[in-house]
């Protein structure tokens, strides 16, 4: 066999380009294990699982909250599952508030991280924060393939699942594709990988040419370039590399490089079989660790593969998080006004926001109701806003007790809360609402069929449609098709908000037996449709084909039949019919079983075959829903002709002669036939039906194989007693019989007697006439006792 070649894939290439990383050993946090916190939602930061090859990294996240009577230098931990460790990036870190101050330190101890809270929390209360940090695959405690359930442990005992998987690194190949990968090493130094397809059908003639734009984050220059011949042999990989003056690199103003392939002689670009490989060394730029990856993509033009477009990334590792305390207090209180026929029950929602970037929301409020107090810093500004104000509302805030130091504006509907520094009272707001008197709307629609013009007949007289209110069943209506065929309905008076808040009015309908679930679709602001959706109903047509009559002649079979199918008297599919493991069969699948436009009527399907074979006769017969085909083949019966002649002239026809044919419907030992000798061939009473001397016609034969045999040949010839073998079958032309042709008979030669005054030679030839023809005599009739 010749010399196998796989390509690389893009696993196998990332995987032989990569490096392992290695833990720096740590020192213990010396801080006491008090478990003055509780660590909780562990997940990854990037995606939902962790997938990628043993040397691959990831950031977990999760969600911290120390106790409220936590001092400096308490501790709380979290361990890692035995399948990851620490990434080396991850040794020390600080989780800071929004201020950038510290508020603990964390420290790894083998799989272990501490984390120590520092003075913040000497002052800060309800603390509690956000951090993440790099893992990457314990190599010694995973097998490639193999998904895990990675479950981290904190001094409080077993958190929360999650997954992760250690991709298969795939063989080693002796060519690569266009490809591209990426690696960033522990002493941050930025490698791209860039694979050109393997030259594998002699050498390559096509200019080549890359352009790698680089990305945010580095800088791409042609001092870092150089190309390289990779040879690969099993797990052994070996870089040569080549001649500068193969390629010819230039730098773009946006760190970019262009680089073209320079031919060899004989304008050869890539030699037979070579396995080049771009290495692009960048320089990082200043703020690259505030990205999650660097990203890069080249444009390949002119290569063995073709004109490609290639991309890697590379994840950058890192540590951090947040965190916050308390040192202010505020609750808010709701108040409504106004709004005729407002419903006091009704809900509001508030959000606020102190430190962070993103909105909080209160618990929903009903009016005169007063909201749990939001814990913050006495510093912080915090923004107050109702989330969904209802349509023609208005919104006002007032501090009930002035005496804490907190004031409150408004802007664009946005209350701005300040505190007094320092502020030892909790700050009660409050938020009044307006509410306008609601107008009325009606709400209408359309009822829609999509069944094929009710093609199976199922559809009701009437159906039910339902009106919800804030998802609450309000009213019903029964719904009929109208004179023009139409299905519509409309619910009328109906208050457009309630309690300054709009009302989410939707549509359902009590399902239909035999469609599928009702679809509604909003049109218009008060607008509906509700859609019914019948599949119609089909069936499947089996055809079996039978042959009848025509054992052992198999062969006038046709290699193919052709059958039709009838819906209602018209054509509407065919199929060639082959024989498949001995048998005839085809299926006319998923044909409808109800005519269009006929509410149910069944469509009465019927099967035919189109050019029935010659010489068989049809019939289809339809039973359980099979519809079977039988062809018969009509036995016409034969004729078979010979004649008798003279072996020195076929033209000396002889009579007289007398023969036994064997074959179906013949007599036990054969039929016996002799040559009639008449003036026409209703004088023939024998089956020689052919009333010329010499000459033979027999007519009425079965279908089947014959022997012809001669019994008796003419007078003054030998008897040629071969057995003549032929078959009546239908083949040819029907009308025409058998030929045998002429079949020859050998005079008898008597000797020469001289005349010398004896017996005349005469006599001797008249006695050994007449003993010949007593022989014969005696063999026939010894033949027909048999």
């Amino acid at each position: 066999m010749g010399k196998t070649r796989r390509r690389y894939i893009a696993p196998g290439l990332v995987a032989i380009l990569a490096l392992f990383a290695f833990l720096v050993p740590l020192h213990a946090a010396q801080a006491a294990q008090t478990c003055a916190g509780s660590v909780s939602n562990f997940h990854w930061k990037k995606g939902s699982d962790f997938v990628d090859y043993v040397n691959g990294i990831a950031k977990i996240a999760f969600d911290w909250e120390v106790k409220k009577d936590a001092n400096p230098q308490d501790t709380f931990t979290v361990t890692l599952p035995d399948q990851l460790k620490p990434h080396t990036s991850s040794n020390t870190f600080d989780l800071r508030d929004e201020n950038g101050d510290v508020v603990a330190n964390a420290t790894w101890q083998g799989k272990q991280v501490t984390f120590t809270l520092t003075e913040y929390a000497r002052n800060h209360g309800h603390i509690k924060g956000d951090a993440f940090f790099t893992v990457t695959w314990d190599e010694e405690q995973v097998r490639q393939g193999e998904e895990y359930n990675l479950q981290f442990r904190t001094c409080e005992g077993p958190s929360n699942t999650i997954k992760g998987k250690v991709l298969e690194t795939g063989p080693g190949g002796h060519v690569h594709g266009n490809a591209k990968t990426g690696h960033l090493t522990s002493d941050n130094q930025l490698r791209w990988y860039l694979g050109i397809a393997t030259a594998q059908k002699g050498p390559w003639k096509t200019p080549v040419s890359i352009v790698d734009r680089g990305g945010q984050g580095y800088k791409l220059s042609c001092e870092g370039v150089t190309v390289v011949n990779r040879v690969v042999n099993g797990s052994y990989v070996k870089d040569h590399p080549i001649d500068d003056a193969r390629y010819r690199c230039t730098e773009d103003a946006t760190g970019g490089i262009h680089i073209d392939l320079l031919p060899l002689p004989g304008a050869i670009y890539i030699n037979d079989g070579e396995s080049l490989v771009v290495i692009m060394r960048a320089e990082l730029l200043p703020g690259y660790k505030d990205l999650d990856e660097l990203v890069n993509t080249a444009e390949l033009s002119g290569t063995p593969e073709g004109d490609a477009s290639t991309s890697a990334n590379v994840s950058i590792p890192g540590a951090g998080g947040s965190a916050h305390g308390k040192q202010a207090r505020f609750s808010l209180k709701k108040d409504v006004v106004g709004g005729q026929g407002a419903d006091t029950a009704a809900a509001y929602e508030f959000s606020y926001k102190c430190l962070g970037d993103g909105f909080e929301k209160f618990a929903a409020l009903k009016a005169g109701q007063t909201s749990d107090a939001v814990t913050t810093r006495s510093s912080a500004v915090c923004q107050i806003r109702e989330d969904n104000l209802p349509e023609g509302a208005t919104v006002s805030y007032e501090v009930l007790n002035p005496d804490s130091g907190a004031t409150v504006t408004m802007e664009n509907g946005v209350a701005t809360l300040r505190f007094e520094p320092n502020a030892k009272a909790e700050v009660k707001l409050r938020a009044t609402n307006k509410l306008a008197d609601p107008k009325k709307i009606s709400i209408s629609g359309e009822k829609l069929w999509d069944d094929d013009g009710d093609r199976d007949g199922k559809r009701p007289a009437e159906v039910t449609i339902r009106l919800l209110k804030n998802k609450a069943i309000h009213d019903t209506r029964k719904v009929k098709a109208d004179s023009t065929g139409k299905w519509t309905f409309a619910f009328d008076g109906l208050a457009e908000s309630e309690n300054g808040k709009p009302i989410d009015y939707t549509i359902e309908e009590v399902r239909v037996d035999g469609y599928e679930a009702p679809q509604v679709h909003k049109t218009g602001e008060t607008t509906f449709t509700v859609t019914n959706k019948r599949v119609p109903e089909v069936v499947d047509i089996p055809v079996i084909k039978k042959w009848e009559g025509d054992t052992g002649f198999e062969g006038r079979r046709p290699a193919e039949v052709v059958v039709r199918l009838l819906a209602d008297g018209e054509e509407v599919d065919r199929k060639a019919i082959h024989e498949t493991n001995g048998e005839w069969a085809y299926i006319f699948v998923g044909k409808p079983k109800y005519a269009k436009g006929k509410q149910g009527q069944p469509i009465q399907y019927k099967v035919e075959e189109v050019d029935v074979p010659t010489g068989y006769s049809p019939l289809a017969a339809e039973h359980g829903g099979t519809w079977t085909i039988t062809n018969t083949l009509t036995k016409r019966p034969g004729s078979v002709t010979w004649t008798k002649v003279d072996s020195d002239s076929v033209d000396n026809k002889l009579g007289g002669s007398e023969w036994l044919l064997k074959g179906p419907g013949q007599v036990s030992g054969g039929t016996p036939i002799v040559d009639c000798i008449a003036a026409s061939s209703d004088a023939c009473g024998g089956p020689d039906k052919n009333p010329a001397k010499g000459e033979f016609r027999v007519d009425g034969l079965d279908w089947g194989t014959y022997t012809l045999t001669e019994a008796l040949a003419p007078a003054g010839y030998i008897v040629d007693d071969t057995p003549r073998e032929f078959v009546v079958d239908g083949t040819g032309n029907p009308d025409l019989p058998i030929t045998l042709g002429h079949i020859k008979n050998q005079k008898v030669t008597a000797p020469l007697i001289p005349l010398t005054g004896g017996m005349s030679r005469d006599a001797y030839l008249y006695g050994g006439a007449l003993t010949m023809l007593l022989g014969m005599a005696l063999t026939f009739a010894i033949r027909r006792r048999a």
